[in-house]
């Protein structure tokens, strides 16, 4: 029943599934475990009555030692790889990303969904950080508000797919109940973060980086203008909890992102 591999990401890979390969399963990769894969089976049946623009869960499976989810298969392109594939379609790209982040934002979470808050204020701190400088963040982070929408937390070019139906967003596992702006300043991190491209030259890189950022952040803010206000301090804030996780080249980034914005958490 397992077909051919579709897709590898950093925690998981995708292979064809089923009879005609009409679903797909979703297995840890080595050094990740089943828990992980029962946790998002967890958050994505707590998700499903929502009607959010994600993929049919069908069931669980084990493939030799490892357990798998299996889900409709969404024949679509990356928004990732339709940019790389289509350079002009940046704007359009940009712009339907911030409305279809904003129309999730929409959905009330399930009660039982983890709090987006708590996480952050658990990686705030554990981040490797100068104290004072984590102080500051944690002060500043207690000023900003809660919420209850429902928040993808690693919403990005290669979690949308395209086709003709429309988009539609994969891989929840980080799923969690915060403010929105929380999650928008995550996506700004992740466009902020995205590897570089072969052939690329570096300053092409960073404009891309620069227009993708700049354009998804003010078409989300002619859904919700009182982003405005907050934005400093939930990049700050959220760049230090994204710090907590470790992930390999991306410190220098995230440290250059937290000092730009220094300047306002020392005027509070």
């Amino acid at each position: 029943m397992l077909g051919q591999q579709l897709a590898l990401g950093r925690t998981a890979e995708i292979f064809a599934w089923g009879k005609g390969e009409q679903y797909v399963i979703k297995l840890p990769r080595e050094g990740f475990t089943n828990e992980m894969i029962a946790y998002e089976a967890k958050i994505t049946q707590q998700l499903t009555p929502l009607g959010l623009p994600m993929p049919a869960m069908i069931e669980t499976a084990q493939v030799g030692e490892r357990l798998g989810i299996v889900y409709e298969r969404v024949n679509g392109q990356e928004l990732g790889k339709q940019l790389e594939a289509k350079p002009w379609t940046l704007f359009n790209i940009a712009r339907r990303m911030a409305d279809l982040h904003f129309a999730i934002h929409q959905h009330a979470a399930p009660p039982e969904l983890p709090s987006l808050r708590e996480r952050m204020q658990r990686e705030i701190t554990t981040a490797d950080l100068p104290d004072h400088l984590r102080a500051d963040i944690l002060a500043s982070f207690q000023r900003l508000p809660d919420s209850d929408r429902v928040c993808h937390v690693d919403f990005h070019m290669l979690n949308v797919l395209s086709n003709a139906t429309g988009d539609v967003v994969i891989d929840w596992i980080s799923a969690a109940k915060g403010h929105p702006f929380a999650d928008v300043a995550r996506t700004y991190i992740n466009i902020l973060l995205w590897p570089p491209r072969k052939g690329l030259m570096d300053f092409v890189q960073r404009l891309v980086q620069y227009l993708m950022s700049t354009i998804y952040v003010r078409r989300y803010t002619q859904h919700q203008p009182a982003i405005d206000k907050q934005w400093p301090a939930w990049i700050v804030c959220s760049a230090a909890s994204r710090l907590a996780e470790r992930i390999a080249g991306e410190r220098e980034t995230l440290l250059r992102i937290i000092d730009d914005y220094e300047e306002y958490l020392e005027q509070g």
